[in-house]
């Protein structure tokens, strides 16, 4: 009978090792029983886990062109995913919070924005031999899986192709795997903030740009878009009024609207008064509440800055 190759979930090969480690003759069976589920078998035990959708496997260039590189130690590695995933205390959802990983000058740095599960952001760093400047978001648990296998004084090499298709390349001294990259900017909150915006005023969400999105609420048409200032951001906007003459006067009007306002403000682009608040990336799961604080606070703005000579939106 011929042996077709089936492509297994990573997560049952490690969970073969440690089944294999764990039993007592250090043997572990892997096995497909229904073409459905991938089964790691031991005296110690047994995982069961689906097999993936498809075992097409993905086709990568040749010749990969590298943005940056970082060059270290296994040891290193691992301390620094150690420390950047370590958890704050009360932490409920840990893996809702990204990781991302910067190659800098002769440094590798990770990052973890824990303030969105009532932690605070923090960066850890190790030196590296570093080629270049790039940054990816990148599955923990992956990479800690591999690094498990690694002896600690083993040189590593993450490889961050020029191309946003490729992987992560992560190549030792005699073998090479692959991890999914994301961005690291603002624009890798675009699913969550297009769902939470959807939740949030039970209306469709218009799709204008990635990350950058339309929606009714109250009347008025709402902007919501993704910033890097410096930090990730959502500004959510929306037009007070049209076909403003710019002058010292109208200038000076919005600025005492602005001595009012409470995290709001209004400002003039481009002949239109415009009135938005700004919130972090990690606040999206708020945006509910920073919708009807908009709304209060700019309740008659139009009617009140209608007397600059301009036309309510």
């Amino acid at each position: 009978e011929t042996l077709l190759p089936v492509c297994l979930p990573a997560r049952l090969v490690w969970n073969a090792a440690d089944l294999a480690f764990e039993s007592d003759e250090r043997t572990v069976t892997l096995f497909t029983p229904d073409g459905h589920v991938g089964v790691a078998r031991s005296s110690a035990g047994e995982s069961v886990i689906d097999l993936p959708f498809s075992d097409e496997r993905p086709s990568y260039p040749r010749y990969i062109i590298d943005e940056a590189t970082a060059t270290l130690t296994r040891r290193n590695l691992a301390m620094l995913l150690t420390r950047i995933s370590f958890a704050p205390h009360g932490c409920e959802h840990p893996s809702r919070v990204p990781i991302n990983l910067f190659v800098e000058d002769g440094k590798l740095a990770a990052t973890a924005d824990w303030s969105r599960e009532g932690g605070l952001r923090t960066t850890q760093r190790v030196p590296a031999t570093t080629v270049g400047e790039s940054s990816a978001r990148i599955p923990i648990l992956y990479l800690t899986d591999l690094l498990r296998e690694i002896d600690d004084d083993e040189v590593i090499t993450l490889r961050f192709p020029e191309d946003p298709e490729v992987p992560l390349l992560i190549e030792g001294e005699d073998w090479r795997a692959t991890s999914v990259r994301k961005q690291t900017d603002a624009r890798s909150f675009h699913e969550e903030l297009g769902q939470a915006l959807a939740n949030a005023t039970g209306t469709t969400v218009r799709t204008l740009d990635r990350g950058v999105f339309s929606t009714t609420w109250r009347h008025r048409t709402i902007r919501v878009e993704l910033h890097n200032t410096p930090q990730d951001t959502v500004r959510v906007s929306t037009v007070l009024l049209d076909d403003i003459e710019p002058s010292v006067e109208v200038l000076q009007q919005l600025n005492d609207v602005n001595a009012q306002l409470v995290g709001a403000r209004v400002w003039l682009l481009e002949r239109v008064v415009v009135a938005g608040v700004d919130i972090p990336c990690s606040a999206i799961d708020d945006i509910g509440p920073v919708l009807r604080q908009l709304d209060v606070q700019i309740e008659g703005l139009d009617v009140f800055l209608a007397a600059l000579g301009a036309e309510a939106a």
